[in-house]
């Protein structure tokens, strides 16, 4: 499995821990979250639920640096 210096995720201890770059996508979800909604309906999409949004965004929290520290914060 890859480590903390690679592009994927490294399983420490029983916690993944992800690179920069899985923060980067994690700020690209989180606008793709707050701005999508019309952007999914003009394409006759369904925009995603704001519970199913929060709940996801809590995992986020879970998801730690090599230093144990979340790597994205919600607002």
């Amino acid at each position: 499995m890859p480590d903390a210096r690679s592009k994927g995720p490294a399983h420490h201890s029983g916690e993944l821990h992800f690179n920069d770059a899985s923060g980067e996508a994690l700020k690209f979800f989180d606008w793709a979250y707050r701005k999508g909604d019309e952007l999914a309906e003009a394409l006759d999409y369904a925009p995603m639920p704001d519970n199913l949004v929060g709940l996801v965004q809590e995992e986020w929290a879970t998801i730690k640096d090599p230093a144990g520290k979340p790597i994205f914060a919600t607002n």
